[in-house]
């Protein structure tokens, strides 16, 4: 009987060059299925507490933004909610508890423009004139054509404009309207 080599020694440089890429890559499949299924077990998801907060009674309804998927402009973040010289100062205020915002009993005192009744605002639209921003704004379906600083139906006053949504001023109270959104003063 004639004696064999080794099977090892009978395979050329290039099946061997071979069979170490093709062991590479099982090894890497391997490592991949391993990394890649997670197992039976669903990761935890991570939440965080959410601060409970008290409803607090409103001097007016509150206004949603709008349900559509247009982007808009919010207000500034930077810009303060309420200006030095503005709201009640002071001393005694009207509803007895010194707070200027209720009736003394505990409950808001209700906005209206003067005769009892609340108005509807709504704002129609905002656009460019002469290099200029002009809103128009419908109070109890009257029209007003606007812009920044003007006084409009006797109560509101426009303090800011942007491309698609505008700030008001309701006596001392401020109100962001976009167009196509309205809110009873």
């Amino acid at each position: 009987m004639t004696e064999q080599a080794p099977r090892t020694s009978r395979i050329g440089s290039r099946e061997r060059a071979l069979l170490i890429l093709l062991g590479i890559i099982a090894a890497l499949a391997v490592a991949f299925l391993l990394l890649t299924s997670g197992g039976d077990e669903e990761p935890e998801a991570i939440t965080t507490p959410r601060p409970t907060t008290t409803p607090t009674a409103s001097a007016s309804p509150t206004t949603r933004p709008p349900q559509t998927d247009e982007a808009f402009e919010g207000r500034d973040p930077f810009q303060p909610l309420v200006e030095e010289g503005t709201g009640p100062g002071p001393g005694p205020s009207p509803d007895g508890n010194g707070d200027g915002n209720g009736d003394g009993n505990g409950r808001p005192t209700p906005v209206d423009g003067g005769d009892g009744e609340t108005k509807l605002v709504r704002l129609i639209d905002v656009f460019r004139q002469d290099g200029e921003l002009f809103a128009t704004v419908q109070v109890d379906g009257q029209e007003f054509t606007v812009q920044e600083g003007d006084t409009f139906d006797d109560n509101f006053r426009v303090l800011d404009l942007t491309n698609r949504c505008g700030t008001f001023v309701f006596g001392d109270e401020r109100f962001t309207l976009c167009v196509g959104q309205e809110v009873r003063k």
